[in-house]
């Protein structure tokens, strides 16, 4: 038994974990720290448009962007 994806929860979720990495996330970088950061905001903004059919899907990508 599956249960569908709700939309809705999941750009709740995303909202939350925007607003966390706001407040968290440093943007200036200076070397050799600049080679191993990524773009927080560009992953969220990807992960929050993508259509996901499953939870299981939906959290390893929220997983995959955490860790």
């Amino acid at each position: 038994m599956s249960l569908p994806f709700n939309e809705t929860l999941k750009q709740n979720v995303f909202t939350n974990i925007a607003r966390v990495f706001d407040f968290y996330t440093f943007e200036d970088f200076t070397p050799p720290f600049q080679e191993s950061t990524i773009d927080v905001r560009a992953d969220i903004a990807r992960i929050s448009a993508t259509t996901y059919v499953t939870y299981c899907d939906f959290n390893r990508a929220v997983y995959n962007f955490t860790t």
